[in-house]
């Protein structure tokens, strides 16, 4: 004599559904352990210009000297 009987089979839609929310929850375990603590760049409008700002004035030559000299230039003036 049993003491349960049978459970009945889930319907499709049903087991589907719990599918659906096992991979969500991987999915959000597997994106707490390897992305959750990486920090984000600033993305103020100020951190920004700054940043291009630094960039700019790091690959342009220094403004009290000519960054192509004329030719013939240093001649004239010893003359």
């Amino acid at each position: 004599m049993k003491l349960f009987p049978p459970l009945p089979k889930p319907s499709l839609a049903l087991e589907l559904a719990g599918v659906i929310v096992l991979k969500l929850a991987l999915l959000g375990l597997i994106w707490f352990v390897f992305f959750a603590d990486q920090s984000r760049p600033p993305v103020g409008i100020d951190a920004i210009a700054q940043g291009l700002l630094d960039r700019v004035s790091a690959s342009s030559p220094p403004q009290d000297q000519p960054s192509h000299p004329k030719e013939g230039a240093s001649s004239h003036a010893h003359r």
